[in-house]
């Protein structure tokens, strides 16, 4: 993994932005299409923002990325970025529009799928309206290589059945002892329903020092309580430049791409895509909608 890293940077830092280039990044990590559940212990850690970040910096690397915001009640990816959804994934359910149709264009191809009201809905639907969303859902796969979730925070029964039916999950805090503690309740639910691995990301630190400290004793404290493997995908800097993205409703990736926290997400991205085949036996996507649907078919998770 190191190896593959060490070369990725190496085609990064002799960028040429043009086409040929991106296809040779995609050739060397896209397989299928991979879905990342993003998530935290608790509200307010900046998941929504990480989520936005992240994906453009996925972009910014050859890779077709798509947003689904799946924080019921606090769905704000459209906020963020300003702009107003003519659909959610509701009006796939309820109404006759396809996949294609619910679509937002974000900036720099980025693809968003709102969801609001509609999630809460996902989990009691009958099998024939599952049937038509999981056959809309599936033609995703054909031209996207992430699928990125935004999940809510905490413990909710939707929140579980999207990170359980994912094959990677990144768990999102800050060095806050209250943001820790409800990390670990989180991977430690998450745990005792077969969930074995985390991808851990440390927000808002001084510097990479205070970020590594955080992470190690969130990792001393899993190895030492629950049989799971966490890694540790970085830590993102307190800025001021993500308020000022947020006001401006700009992502930070864009409106400040030579400040350390752009960096701090590149180096995030990097190990995403390096860490992406670590279940490559499986069929991505394919696999997680198998899984989303047997959770809402059984009623339980």
């Amino acid at each position: 993994m190191i190896d593959q890293a060490d070369k990725l940077r190496k085609l990064v830092s002799s960028v040429n932005k043009d086409d040929d280039f991106k296809k040779k990044q995609r050739n060397i990590y896209s397989k299928s299409t991979r879905v990342i559940a993003v998530t935290s212990g608790k509200g307010g850690v900046g998941k929504t923002t990480f989520c936005i970040n992240l994906a453009l910096s996925m972009i910014n690397l050859g890779y077709k990325v798509l947003i689904m915001d799946a924080d019921i009640g606090f769905a704000n990816v459209d906020v963020n970025l300003g702009i107003v959804p003519k659909h959610t994934i509701a009006d796939i359910i309820y109404g006759n529009k396809t996949i294609d149709e619910i679509l937002i264009d974000g900036p720099n191809q980025l693809k968003i799928v709102a969801g609001g009201s509609g999630i809460f809905e996902l989990m009691n639907l009958d099998m024939e309206t599952l049937n038509k969303l999981t056959y809309q859902v599936l033609s995703l796969e054909n031209y996207v290589d992430y699928i990125i979730i935004d999940t809510g925070a905490g413990l909710s029964e939707v929140s579980l059945r999207f990170l359980k039916s994912a094959q990677e999950i990144i768990m999102l805090t800050t060095p806050e002892p209250p943001a820790i503690t409800d990390c670990y309740a989180l991977i430690k639910t998450l745990s005792r329903q077969d969930v074995k691995e985390f991808n851990i990301v440390i927000n808002r630190v001084q510097d990479k020092r205070e970020g590594y400290i955080v992470y190690k004793k969130l990792e001393t404290v899993i190895k030492k309580f629950l049989k799971v493997k966490v890694n540790n995908y970085g830590y993102i800097n307190d800025s001021k430049f993500v308020s000022k993205s947020i006001m401006q409703q700009k992502p930070f990736i864009i409106n400040y791409p030579k400040t350390n926290i752009s960096k701090n997400i590149n180096n995030i991205a990097l190990n995403v895509i390096n860490n992406s085949f670590y279940q490559e036996e499986k069929s991505g996507f394919s696999e997680f909608m198998s899984r989303f649907r047997n959770f809402i078919s059984k009623g339980g998770y």
